[in-house]
């Protein structure tokens, strides 16, 4: 059987919901106080595609979002296959933190990730329902037509709108996409510099005391 380790990355502004995307998926649960992450955290989920007979290890981080560690978060993100790069539904400001956060993939990653963007906290959106069609809901964000010259401009192809609050749903969608990218050949994980990914990775443990992390999304 073919192992694959593909290195997912949550990306975006502090307060976006990076982490309760991260516990929505892995515990199907919603957090209200989950204090802002200092440093950063990882957990790992096991797939298998028999029909390929490839056996996939996702291994998830989340990153702190205060810009002032943009560049220590860098270390992290520079060999990922994927990048969640999250906006907040309400916060233009969160949409001007990713545009730096862009030009910083640019500069740091060894590979090209695959980015993809999540706006998330869409319950928070005015006259917002769980029955709403995306259009509607596009209607509803106050800066829509930036966000969409952004994916343009970023040649960005996949978009998701997502509430870990209300559901696990398009948090599942999210991820159920990314791994069978994986699994079909579109994301390529097979070029990762796996002795880059082994020192980050035990610097990250060293330096932090193991707490349980969780995750999710809504598209």
């Amino acid at each position: 059987m073919k192992e694959l380790n593909a290195k997912v990355i949550l990306l975006g502004d502090a307060s976006v919901g990076k982490s309760s995307i991260i516990k929505r998926y892995f515990e199907n649960n919603f957090d209200d106080h989950i204090p802002n992450t200092i440093g950063t955290a990882f957990l790992s989920k096991i797939f298998f595609n028999n029909r390929n007979d490839i056996k996939l290890k996702l291994n998830v981080w989340d990153t702190c979002g205060q810009e002032r560690f943009m560049a220590i978060s860098s270390i992290y993100y520079r060999d990922a296959d994927v990048i969640l790069l999250v906006v907040d539904a309400l916060s233009e400001n969160s949409l001007l933190v990713s545009e730096k956060f862009i030009g910083e993939i640019s500069s740091n990653c060894l590979t090209e990730p695959w980015i993809v963007l999540i706006v998330n906290k869409i319950d928070l959106l005015s006259e917002f329902s769980s029955s709403m069609d995306l259009e509607e809901l596009k209607k509803c964000c106050p800066f829509y037509e930036k966000m969409m010259d952004f994916q343009r401009n970023h040649k960005i192809k996949n978009i998701f709108w997502t509430s870990a609050k209300e559901s696990s749903e398009s948090i599942d969608e999210i991820f159920n996409f990314i791994t069978e990218s994986i699994f079909k050949g579109n994301i390529n994980c097979e070029k990762r510099n796996m002795k880059n990914d082994k020192r980050i990775l035990t610097t990250s443990i060293r330096d932090r005391n193991p707490r349980k992390k969780s995750w999710f999304s809504f598209c």
